[in-house]
């Protein structure tokens, strides 16, 4: 998953390149004006899915009563970091 979101974004970089080596500016805007913005707007993206992903798992926990269990169990700081990490945001069957 990692390397398929980092190729992603090395390719989104590549098809401004082939579009700029063409064309030198585009309504005035540059090529690394172009990929500063680019690269705003999925670091954004990247943060909201490390700290807000999890949420779609909640409606799941609380069909299944996992909900309630997760709430009252007693863990250490470190079994917090022992859960499922997702890397994307659709959610899909098993994570339902």
């Amino acid at each position: 998953m990692v390397v398929a979101a980092a190729l992603t974004q090395l390719l989104g970089i590549v098809f401004l390149w082939a579009v700029y080596s063409r064309i030198p500016d585009i309504n005035g805007w540059l090529f690394w004006e172009v990929v500063f913005i680019y690269a705003t707007i999925f670091m954004s993206e990247g943060f909201a899915s490390l700290f807000f992903d999890g949420t779609w798992r909640l409606s799941g926990l609380v069909n299944r009563g996992d909900f309630d269990t997760f709430l009252l169990t007693v863990r250490s700081f470190f079994a917090c970091f022992n859960r499922p990490f997702i890397l994307h945001s659709i959610p899909t069957d098993s994570a339902q």
